[in-house]
């Protein structure tokens, strides 16, 4: 009884799909680290929710009106320090702001302009004031907050890993596959003999 055979090119391909299958560290760097790897950049880049502003207002008879206040603001964390606690948190980054309630009901803000937070914690704290004092704005606005597909970090990344992953199939795929080939003596040399 005849064999059934298949097409050269297809017994070919099988041949070396399972040349392949058969070195675990093709397999490994093909298939399994990519999977790590994405599964690493995901959770070391994940989303998380907006920092909260870390600030301080100065012990004070207008301390706790001021604190009631700036906690309508939920952006922000609030405490309230005496003159020398307060001093060396800002000096030492604890706090990225110092609300201090001056004389004839002004407010001094004590931040080091050099430090993102601390300029943004400057405008959270002057807008949470300025509201509560009743200022509205000349122009209204309204805040809308948007979440697009493909804006996360992991996002980006897996196209260039999908790439990386088709790379290392063909390195591994063909040229492993040559190289094994040449190291167990099933291919030959070719010289070209002159004419």
């Amino acid at each position: 009884m005849a064999r059934d055979t298949n097409h050269p090119v297809i017994e070919l391909t099988l041949a070396r799909f399972r040349e392949f299958l058969r070195e675990p560290e093709a397999v490994f760097w093909t298939f399994i680290f990519p999977i790590l790897l994405a599964t690493g950049l995901g959770i070391a880049f994940r989303s998380r929710p907006a920092d909260h502003a870390k600030i301080a207002v100065l012990q004070s008879p207008r301390a706790p009106a001021i604190q009631a206040l700036l906690r309508q603001d939920s952006t922000l964390t609030i405490q309230v320090l005496d003159d020398s606690t307060a001093a060396r948190a800002l000096r030492i980054g604890e706090i990225a702001l110092l609300v201090i309630p001056a004389a004839a009901e002004t407010i001094e803000y004590r931040f080091d302009p050099a430090r993102t937070e601390a300029r943004t914690a400057r405008l959270l704290v002057d807008r949470a004031l300025q509201r509560a004092a009743g200022s509205v704005g000349a122009i209204p606005v309204r805040d809308r907050h948007i979440s697009e597909r493909g804006s996360r970090y992991i996002d980006f990344v897996i196209p260039g890993l999908l790439g990386m992953n088709i790379m290392g199939s063909s390195v591994w795929g063909i040229g492993f596959a040559i190289v094994d080939a040449r190291r167990k003596r099933l291919l030959k040399r070719f010289v070209a003999t002159p004419m």
